[in-house]
């Protein structure tokens, strides 16, 4: 693997450094040597664009929710984080690394009738 692959993918999960042929050991590799860095459970992003999102707080906020939906193909930022996207201004800022995400109904809660909404903490994993 080369820097193009790190130029290529900025957020990925263990899977997509792997599909982009990145072996465990190099994946291993780029977090000793702080080219890499992970964000949430089973989710990496590269140095270059945490780097970026510190002086970003739509891009900072952009990066935490792509962590958070890293590792489902159903969810979308919704209600205080989408605002956070759009550059609305909040009365209350959601705290450092929540994520507010919008679920198909019946995802988490078998509820077919709704779509569900959550707030993740930076912690928080999915289970699908």
């Amino acid at each position: 693997m080369g820097t193009d692959t790190l130029s290529n993918i900025t957020i990925g999960t263990t899977a997509t450094w792997r599909a982009a042929g990145v072996s465990e050991s190099r994946l291993s590799t780029l977090v000793r040597n702080g080219e890499l860095v992970k964000i949430r459970y089973g989710v990496y992003a590269s140095a270059a664009i945490l780097a970026e999102a510190k002086t970003d707080p739509r891009l900072h906020h952009a990066v935490e929710v792509a962590a958070a939906t890293a590792r489902t193909d159903r969810g979308v930022a919704s209600h205080q984080s989408a605002a956070q996207l759009h550059g609305l201004n909040l009365l209350h800022r959601p705290a450092a690394g929540m994520v507010t995400l919008t679920m198909p109904p019946g995802t988490r809660t078998g509820d077919t009738a709704a779509p569900t909404w959550f707030t993740m903490s930076p912690n928080s994993r999915i289970s699908m």
